[in-house]
């Protein structure tokens, strides 16, 4: 209802005079069509940032680029700290390899010690043995990529 009032007193405003509309009517029309265009041309100069009192609407490329120029502080420091993760990673795998030679070398020692023996009793500790060096053999496989050739008797 308020809606249909304000375009009734807007009309005679916006429609164009007729050929016997008086002189004021004319002008009034040619005032606010005048209006238009002006406000038409700087809202298109706002928007590509033509005007001196704003930067215009973003374009995907200066939003991309935008973006970019953002992110590159955190991309270099996620790249330095992947670098540094490669770094201690390679050093602990380093350490557990060097761990894992160290308890199949000594299991492997114990499997020798009772080899020597003979005694038939030690049969339950010698597949215990040789469990704990498959278990061992598998993690070091994991962590190294290969097995790790266990010692001959003669060598320990």
């Amino acid at each position: 209802m308020v809606l249909l009032n304000i375009l009734e007193k807007v009309a005679p405003f916006v429609v164009p005079p007729g050929k016997d509309a008086d002189e004021e009517r004319i002008q009034h029309y040619r005032i606010l069509m005048s209006l238009f265009l002006v406000g038409t041309i700087l809202m298109f100069a706002w928007f590509l940032g033509a005007s001196p009192w704003s930067e215009g609407v973003a374009f995907a490329d200066d939003v991309e680029v935008r973006i970019e120029a953002a992110l590159e502080p955190v991309t270099e420091r996620l790249t330095a700290i992947e670098t540094e993760q490669t770094v201690q990673s390679g050093y602990l795998k380093s350490l557990v390899k060097s761990d894992l030679r160290d308890q199949i070398d000594r299991m492997v020692r114990s499997r020798c010690e009772l080899n020597a023996t003979d005694d038939q009793d030690d049969d339950v500790a010698k597949d215990l043995i040789n469990d704990t060096i498959a278990n061992y053999q598998e993690q070091f496989e994991k962590v190294a990529g290969e097995d790790y050739n266990e010692p001959e008797c003669t060598d320990l």
